[in-house]
């Protein structure tokens, strides 16, 4: 009995941080309720440090508190649910102008690299010609 209430909370704990980190990547994609997920997450880890460092204390109310935990766990993987729906529906609003302009951009690029490429090789070509050609009169004139 001693033991449960640590890994519950240590469990509990982990899965809260990983809320507020969710939290803080929906802040960088600027959806503005990402402040509901990170309070519902700092919830969790309240009553998860609760059950951690009160153990005796949490034999008592271990249901009580493990449920309040994952009460708010859950609240904030659903609004981190319905924030990501937000996020996928993103790309839908770039304009059709703005996507042939980004194919154009990459076809820029990959003939570039086709440029690159031919003349690289073709460089390396004579270079390797220019080398034999070379050494084929090095070895003539070199008396034996």
């Amino acid at each position: 009995m001693t033991v449960l209430p640590f890994v519950i909370g240590f469990t509990l704990l982990f899965r809260s941080f990983q809320l507020l980190g969710f939290a803080f990547d929906l802040k960088s994609m600027k959806i503005m309720s990402w402040g509901n997920v990170a309070l519902a997450s700092v919830g969790g880890i309240i009553f998860s440090l609760l059950l951690i460092f009160n153990p005796v204390f949490t034999g008592i109310s271990l249901v009580t508190l493990t449920g309040v935990s994952f009460i708010f766990m859950g609240i904030a993987s659903i609004m981190l649910a319905l924030d990501l729906r937000k996020v996928k529906k993103i790309p839908g609003k770039v304009s059709q102008e703005l996507r042939d302009r980004i194919k154009s951009i990459q076809d820029e690029i990959d003939d570039l690299k086709n440029n690159i490429h031919y003349m690289l090789k073709r460089s390396l070509t004579e270079v390797f010609l220019f080398l034999r050609f070379l050494l084929k009169y090095i070895v003539i004139f070199i008396p034996s």
